[in-house]
């Protein structure tokens, strides 16, 4: 059903307080358009505050917030009775609506770094993941049969709800991110911790006696320490998704030189695992 109506301050404020999760507010964007308001020149140019069938709110957000910072209604039209999820992944499409809108909007929290995180293990599980140039090819002829995007992401994240938890745990952590990008933690861990929650909180130990390079009070662990020392020698000029490859590889290779896995040295030095595909369950440490 769509309507134009004149929205007071409280009827705002009440669309509001039954909004669910949506999209963060921007205070900037809020004020610009309270100023307007106020100053009795918002105009009904066509665009929509939008409700779903359950009375949830998708979009306009911005809009009824400015109108209770400016304490003047305003007219608009509004469309009720939409589906939600298809709704709200159409509006703005390209423009506004990110995988992380989606998913707060989902519910869900360190979205960024969670939507980093499943978009990794998918490619990750389809063969889609590369750090060799050698295999590039391959990897690139996989991504072109997969599908990644804010619903096939946000079902990963609801399948395994311990990424929730992986998020909120590498979040906490101090270490340097310029170095060891924080997908590359949650992701260790996810899969490191394949045979439940003991070997998921040894991982968790692991990997955070690693990013940190052994602060006070975490033990000193030989594969750790060379995992670190590699980190921080590692070059750069690769891709962004080679690069994310190789340093997720050196963290399994100092993975294995402390849990007896294929090693990952050469000449006293740490090389990288190379992700020639899906996960290489056959060369990590399990």
């Amino acid at each position: 059903m769509t309507r134009v109506v004149e929205i007071e301050p409280r009827d705002a404020q009440a669309i509001l307080d039954n909004a669910g999760s949506n999209r963060k507010l921007n205070p900037k964007t809020v004020e610009r358009y309270a100023a307007i308001m106020k100053a009795g020149a918002w105009d009904l140019n066509g665009e929509t505050i939008k409700v779903d069938k359950d009375g949830k709110l998708i979009d306009g957000q911005h809009r009824l917030a400015a109108c209770v910072v400016a304490g003047v209604p305003f007219t608009t039209v509004v469309v009720h009775g939409l589906a939600s999820d298809e709704a709200f992944l159409t509006v703005d499409v390209g423009v506004k609506r990110s995988v992380r809108s989606y998913l707060e909007y989902k519910g869900y929290t360190y979205t960024s770094l969670l939507a980093a995180t499943c978009k990794r293990i998918l490619l990750l599980d389809a063969g889609a993941l590369e750090s060799d140039p050698d295999h590039m090819s391959v990897a690139k002829a996989a991504e072109r049969n997969l599908r990644i995007d804010a619903k096939s992401i946000e079902e990963l994240a609801a399948k395994h709800p311990v990424l929730r938890g992986l998020c909120a745990w590498c979040t906490a952590l101090i270490y340097p991110k310029n170095v060891i990008p924080s997908s590359v933690l949650t992701v260790a861990a996810f899969y490191l911790s394949r045979r439940g929650a003991k070997r998921l909180a040894h991982a968790k130990d692991w990997l955070e006696a690693m990013a940190s390079g052994h602060k006070e009070g975490l033990p000193s662990i030989r594969g750790a320490t060379m995992a670190y020392r590699s980190l921080i020698r590692f070059g750069r000029g690769k891709s962004q998704r080679a690069l994310w490859a190789h340093r997720f590889g050196l963290v399994l290779s100092g993975w294995n030189v402390d849990h007896g896995g294929e090693m990952g040295l050469r000449g006293g030095n740490l090389y990288p695992i190379l992700i020639t595909g899906k996960f290489p369950y056959d060369k990590v440490k399990l």
